[in-house]
């Protein structure tokens, strides 16, 4: 099974660190699991995800903000789009 890796990026003003616990939350939540789960807080955006990307070492990569939730099915939807080769 592909692995897939999911980002939660923050960046700025503490308050966006509590606001990540949201999106963090639905990844949790997910009916699959994803292999793995990073959050990263850095001084920009891009900065703070392309940070967690370099650890990341999943072969697909989902980006979230603090203020995005993932669909509760959305992993598993994604895996199967996967071996149906339509990503």
């Amino acid at each position: 099974m592909d692995k897939i890796s999911v980002i939660v990026a923050t960046f700025g003003d503490d308050s966006w660190k509590v606001k990540a616990q949201r999106a963090l939350a639905s990844v949790d939540n997910q009916s699959l699991k994803p292999h793995q789960i990073i959050y990263n807080h850095g001084e920009t955006l891009h900065g703070a995800r392309n940070g967690a990307a370099i650890c990341a070492n999943g072969d697909y990569l989902i980006f979230l903000d603090a203020d995005d939730e993932l669909d509760y099915n959305y992993v598993e939807a994604m895996h199967e789009a996967i071996s149906a080769s339509l990503i």
